[in-house]
């Protein structure tokens, strides 16, 4: 890795050169080849930093559009009106503003709303050696200055940092005696939809830049709907309209998958059975449901390595559980939304939905933490029907209608085709798992069971009932579950007396009788079957004598 004062040489070299070619010869012969010569020094320069620095050999089509725009921005007279680049997960963002702060001529600053963000990014600079400083909450007033004092002296050339820290009158005075080619903005739909409630210093940074010298304002985010690309113009452009870069929020190499169920817990358990799900990130509404639902799985699969993750975690907890789980080859990750941006964990392979997202854009958010490498990945969400009504549950309930082509018009972006679905792959299955044994149970034997009955003898493998052991693979806990949801849906109900009897619905009754003897049907049929392959074929006109020993049982009997 090359030293920080041999790159800084590099830089200053970069901007002579810069320098000689802005105000050089006059000659009109020379003006006509400038731009030609400078567009050539530029490329040379990326594709040198690209093998050198990021150890890649090349840029996708949209890496390439967004450096080359920030390169000739930052070569402009006058500073610009900003770029809102909205980019797929996976789709490199990071590179795009990490390689051109090695051909600006000032500092850069990165913004995050996340504690995690800003590490993960350090984690990068530190992987390819770009001098940095990092102002965060926690740092004394004496630690502070000691590191501002290292980005005037010109020995960190990026600046990572939150809006809070940014607000601060000590961090603001050192910017201002400093020259800032690029101020980014990462996660940038955060600014609306954080903004204005609870994280109101999202809001004020653009009220901010506005007394900081800066040249260029980048936003990024990986989803953008025009409800938040119209409050980035109000927040952080009030005063200019500014470029956008748009490419699709459509993940080509996710499979959108749903699963209707009546146990979140058990089916995840069933699912990550299987290794080829590894990793898996599961995401969950509230902190609380993280921890139980981890609990849980651990309990279910005990061999699993399971962990979860949330804000209320202290620092160095959050820093180990990243580390951990960007190590893990198997690892399991239960998680709050606080997960569900920017953290670079290139080999998930599935991510799951315990909760529903708030949106359709925190939904594309999250699932496109998956197959960030490249390759297949699942987005898989659980039903139980207690969802509350929104447009993404309307889209992931729907049994005709692709999921990915209503994603992508919810997010206003035009849909060619479809990479993987349940609709398109004919896979839609509206049947939930154990609701059939339970139901049927209660049908044959009416007010026979309690609900800790019912679910005792569905887990009891040496039961007589006839379906007796059918759920013997979930937990007692989760049946219950099942059966209290039941019940919450009216499809089974309980007598509310000393001794709690369940019975069914009689407008389920139809329904189940005709299943149960279509059941009884199907059962008798292919034991008839069965019997009628183990019987002995016998010729139409066989002996009630084995053959050969006739003439020698009559000549025995003669003689």
């Amino acid at each position: 890795m090359q030293s920080a004062h041999h790159l800084l040489q590099r830089q200053t070299e970069a901007r002579s050169n810069r320098s000689f070619l802005k105000q050089g010869c006059t000659d009109a012969s020379f003006l006509g080849m400038k731009d030609e010569i400078y567009t050539h020094f530029q490329e040379g320069q990326i594709q040198r930093l690209l093998r050198e620095r990021f150890s890649i050999s090349s840029l996708y089509p949209f890496q390439q559009l967004v450096i080359q725009h920030i390169i000739e921005e930052d070569c402009k007279e006058n500073s610009h009106a900003g770029t809102v680049v909205v980019l797929p997960t996976g789709g490199g963002k990071s590179l795009c503003f990490m390689l051109p702060s090695l051909l600006v001529e000032g500092i850069t600053v990165l913004v995050y709303p996340l504690l995690s963000l800003m590490h993960d990014q350090i984690r990068r600079l530190e992987e390819v050696s770009i001098p940095y400083i990092c102002i965060q909450g926690g740092q004394s007033h004496a630690e502070r200055k000691l590191l501002l004092a290292r980005l005037t002296a010109g020995k960190a050339k990026i600046l990572v940092t939150n809006a809070e820290c940014l607000s601060l009158p000590s961090v603001i005075t050192v910017l201002s005696q400093v020259t800032i080619s690029l101020l980014v903005l990462d996660e940038a739909h955060t600014i609306v939809s954080w903004g204005e409630g609870f994280r109101p210093a999202l809001a004020a940074v653009g009220s901010i830049i506005q007394y900081l010298p800066v040249r260029q304002v980048l936003c990024f985010t990986a989803t953008a709907d025009e409800r938040v690309l119209l409050g980035l113009n109000r927040l952080i452009f009030p005063n200019a309209k500014p470029h956008l870069i748009h490419a699709s929020s459509n993940r080509t190499n996710i499979t959108y998958h749903v699963i209707r169920t009546l146990s979140k817990n058990q089916s995840i358990a069933g699912l990550l059975c299987q290794k080829n799900l590894l990793p898996a990130l599961i995401f969950c509404s509230t902190r609380k449901q993280a921890q139980v639902s981890a609990h849980r799985l651990l309990y279910a699969l005990p061999d699993l390595p399971v962990r979860y993750y949330h804000a209320g975690l202290t620092k160095d907890e959050r820093g180990y559980l990243e580390k951990w789980f960007n190590d893990s080859e198997y690892g399991v990750l239960f998680a709050t939304k606080a997960f569900g941006m920017g953290i670079d964990v290139k080999g998930i392979r599935c991510v799951i939905h315990h909760d529903l997202s708030e949106d359709v854009l925190s939904f594309l958010q999250e699932s496109g933490r998956a197959g960030r490498d490249g390759k297949p990945a699942l987005s898989i969400s659980l039903l139980d029907g207690s969802e509350t009504p929104s447009p993404l549950a309307s889209i992931l309930y729907s049994t005709d209608c692709c999921f990915r082509k209503g994603l992508l018009e919810a997010m206003n972006e035009p849909f060619e085709y479809c990479g993987g679905c349940d609709v398109c792959n004919h896979d839609v299955s509206l049947k939930r798992q154990g609701e059939e044994a339970i139901l049927k149970s209660v049908l044959v034997h009416p007010l026979r069971f309690s609900p800790s009955s019912l679910a005792s003898m569905l887990q009891n493998t040496k039961c007589w009932y006839s379906y007796g052991g059918t759920l013997s693979s979930w937990g007692m806990q989760e049946v219950q579950e099942a059966i209290m949801l039941l019940i919450k849906e009216g499809k089974l109900h309980c007598i509310t007396r000393a001794k709690r009897r369940l019975y069914i619905d009689y407008k389920v009754i139809p329904t189940l009788l005709t299943t149960l003897h279509s059941w009884l049907r199907l059962t008798y049929e292919s034991a008839k079957e069965k019997a009628e392959e183990n019987r002995p074929q016998l010729p139409y006109h066989a002996s009630s004598i084995p053959p050969g020993q006739g003439n020698a049982k009559l000549q025995d009997d003669a003689g």
